[in-house]
């Protein structure tokens, strides 16, 4: 009997997921006609309208709070409008992917249990197949639910969602949580995809690998850009909608080869990104908590030195100042602590921003 020699490296490398070929839709796919959304006193959308037809791939974009995802959620079907229409094309399937997805895995199963909770049975000779191209290979498709990690969790609840073919794709952050692996492998198999998205990603590059329409969402108004996030970009320097034709591709393009691998190391970039900024948010937090408590004990210190009957113990009323003295010299400290920690955390974010 030959022993099988696993090629772990070669393996990944060679990994790619297909997404089965969906049925055809209709031409028109979505169409929101004069929508109306407000939470409260605040008004999101006053009116808007929006239509896809089939084959778009139609990103929103915007700055936080401008209601990109109430937007994506409405045109999912997961939020009821307060006013307008939407309208579903003819022999649409949709998907809808959203964070909260994650939430809703079943921690009591494996990795292979809860993606065949939703198979039917002429899935499950693929099942494994299909995790694999999610990177989940050999055991870890034994691994229980409960201990993956947000990434595993975020890959395993894509599987489930392009197990089966849809047409019409609405997916809110596809890459959050997910590694740079990860990411080229949803990249490559939504470029092939043949359907209709309506997507939200923070993740430029794989906007402008996958966009046809970039949707910019503003002050409850919906500005549309034929073409992917670049183009975009260079029509919002213009101040003026893009032209009917594509742009010339610049001179000193890079060949398909070297995008790609530009696109891997500025995510590993975002990536690490990320990561600094996760941990200075964590230190300042933590430093936070720390200071509450010096300055409670700062009160504690302070209230034992008002009783009338301390001056009594000159002992006593010596070391108290001494600590008060220290616990502010370590307020102090902390506060520098905070500051400097403040600032790399706006230098991130506005890192991010640009």
């Amino acid at each position: 009997k030959r022993e099988r020699i696993e090629l772990p490296e070669l393996r990944a490398r060679a990994m790619r997921l297909r997404i089965p070929e969906p049925r055809r839709s209709g031409d028109s796919v979505l169409a929101l006609h004069g929508v109306h959304k407000r939470y409260g006193e605040k008004v999101v959308y006053a009116g808007v309208s929006l239509a896809l037809r089939r084959a778009e791939r139609v990103a929103l974009i915007g700055p936080n709070g401008a209601g990109k995802s109430t937007l994506l959620r409405i045109a999912a079907g997961a939020l009821a409008l307060d006013g307008g229409e939407r309208t579903l094309g003819h022999n649409v399937d949709l998907a809808f992917y959203a964070q909260h997805q994650l939430e809703s895995l079943d921690p009591s199963r494996n990795v292979l249990e809860e993606l065949a909770s939703i198979a039917d049975l002429e899935d499950v000779p693929r099942l494994r197949g299909h995790l694999g191209a999610f990177l989940f290979s050999g055991d870890d498709v034994e691994k229980k639910v409960a201990v993956l990690s947000g990434g595993e969790k975020a890959r395993l609840a894509l599987a489930k969602l392009l197990l089966r073919p849809r047409n019409f794709l609405v997916l809110d952050e596809p890459t959050n949580h997910l590694d740079v692996e990860s990411c080229e492998v949803l990249e490559d198999a939504l470029r092939g995809y043949t359907g209709t998205m309506l997507f939200i990603s923070h993740d430029r590059d794989f906007i402008d690998a996958l966009a046809t329409r970039v949707v910019e969402v503003n002050g409850g108004a919906l500005h549309s850009y034929p073409g992917n996030y670049s183009e975009y970009q260079r029509a919002a320097v213009r101040g003026a909608e893009p032209p009917a034709v594509a742009p010339a591709p610049l001179a000193d393009a890079a060949p398909a080869a070297d995008a790609k691998r530009d696109r891997i190391a500025a995510r590993e970039r975002e990536k690490e990104r990320s990561r600094r900024l996760e941990r200075a948010r964590k230190r300042l937090a933590a430093l936070e908590e720390d200071i509450l408590a010096d300055e409670g004990r700062i009160e504690e210190l302070t209230h034992a030195l008002a009783e009338p009957d301390v001056y009594s113990d000159g002992d006593f009323v010596r070391a108290t100042l001494a600590e008060r003295d220290e616990v502010r010299a370590a307020i102090d400290a902390r506060y520098a602590d905070w500051e400097a920690i403040a600032a790399e955390i706006e230098s991130l974010e506005r890192a991010a921003s640009r």
